[in-house]
């Protein structure tokens, strides 16, 4: 008798500390994720900044050598 009192205490005890204990796996989960979420992220953001640097790089060598280009015409015109 004293025996499954005890055993119905501890029952009621798990059934208590069970959410508890699935609460603390969620955020264990949660903090993992939002760990691999900002890794991610991160790596996303170097590729489109090392994109950015190519195409602002592109961009500005068409221009400056569009300059180049106005510019020695412009000397020839006025040599001519």
């Amino acid at each position: 008798m004293v025996l499954t009192l005890y055993v119905s205490k501890l029952n009621a005890l798990y059934k208590t500390n069970k959410p508890v204990t699935l609460l603390s796996a969620i955020k264990k989960r949660m903090e993992k994720d939002i760990d691999e979420v900002g890794k991610i992220a991160h790596g996303v953001k170097t590729k489109i900044e090392a994109i950015s640097r190519d195409v602002l790089s592109y961009w500005l060598n068409i221009v400056f050598s569009r300059c180049q280009f106005v510019i020695k015409f412009q000397m020839n015109m006025k040599i001519i």
